[in-house]
């Protein structure tokens, strides 16, 4: 039973994708103050069951009452596909870690994954551009982040190394 929720909930999530989409350039995604520290740990209780059935599990450092203007469906695809890349790419048994800090000026999201080195760097964010055919996937989830990132001034930093692969999401907070 619980690979068949898995596998719903990863049929669902190429859904919203695809759906997303179709609709970015004719549909005005509507901006609400979120606290992202909910709706952060709620995403990630949505792919729990998937990261047991990737033999992984999710740690999370998240402060709490952290709240950012901004659409709940942009932020929806960069939190998902995110933690869902993470968790697919994650070497087998190994934790997936997500992180959400703030200070004074900015918002810190990231997720860590111990993974194979991301050679191209630059590259990963193309559409239907993929490092590693063999996980699957059609190479639009990164393309996504990376538009939306662009549209809402939200800096994304890749680290990669032979260890472990880190995306961080940086929100500028409004003056």
């Amino acid at each position: 039973m619980s690979k068949i929720e898995a596998a719903s909930k990863i049929i669902a999530n190429i859904y919203e994708d695809l759906s997303y989409m179709v609709k970015k350039d004719r549909f005005v995604y509507k901006k609400e103050m979120i606290d992202m520290s909910k709706f952060l740990l709620d995403r990630v209780d949505f792919f729990s069951e998937i990261s047991k059935g990737n033999n992984h599990k999710i740690l999370t450092n998240i402060e709490k009452e952290i709240h950012f203007y901004m659409s709940p469906e942009k932020l929806q695809r960069i939190i998902d596909n995110n933690i869902s890349n993470a968790i697919k790419f994650a070497n087998k048994g190994t934790n997936v870690e997500v992180s959400l800090m703030a200070n004074k000026n900015e918002i810190i999201l990231s997720f860590l994954s111990h993974s194979p080195k991301i050679n191209d760097t630059k590259a990963i964010f193309e559409a239907f551009n993929r490092e590693n055919d063999v996980k699957g996937g059609f190479g639009l989830g990164l393309e996504i982040v990376h538009s939306i990132c662009l549209k809402e001034n939200i800096n994304i930093d890749l680290t990669s190394n032979d260890t472990h692969t880190i995306f961080k999401n940086t929100f500028r907070k409004e003056s």
